[in-house]
């Protein structure tokens, strides 16, 4: 994945002369795609690569843009389908090739998960990191 990009890049002109390419942590709130703040639906329709956890919904996966790339990163009790190391070294690479990267995570991404975690590695490798909310669950109550 890491190569196409690469590719897609220097095709567009260089990711060189681009420089690092953004980073969004984004929380999907509840979980029902019409409580995502507008600004959170802007960069998953515009991203590159969406790094995603499991209470991400399938409706909010739904809503991601025709090019990009999925790449699962749950977590539950027993199993982690990505280290915590993996994940900052995807979110870094990525970075550093120019993508838009977004990191969906459910609820808030900085609370119950690593975000926080994620943004600190990011920073200290130089890469800037833009913060996305979430509504809380508690202000997301909707009827039909």
């Amino acid at each position: 994945m890491l190569q196409v990009l690469r590719e897609k890049r220097e095709g567009e002109g260089g990711c060189d002369r681009r420089g690092p390419g953004n980073v969004f942590l984004v929380g999907t709130g509840p979980g029902d795609p019409e409580l995502l703040t507008v600004k959170a639906l802007r960069v998953i329709q515009n991203a590159d690569l969406l790094l995603y956890d499991r209470l991400v919904s399938n409706e909010v996966l739904d809503l991601v843009g025709p090019d990009a790339r999925l790449l699962y990163v749950g977590k539950t009790a027993g199993y982690h389908s990505r280290t915590q190391e993996e994940i900052h070294e995807l979110l870094l690479s990525f970075a550093e090739a120019g993508a838009n990267v977004v990191r969906l995570k459910g609820g808030d991404p900085l609370v119950f998960g690593r975000g926080g975690e994620e943004m600190d590695f990011l920073q200290q490798k130089g890469i800037q990191v833009k913060v996305i909310p979430g509504i809380t669950a508690a202000s997301g109550y909707r009827q039909s």
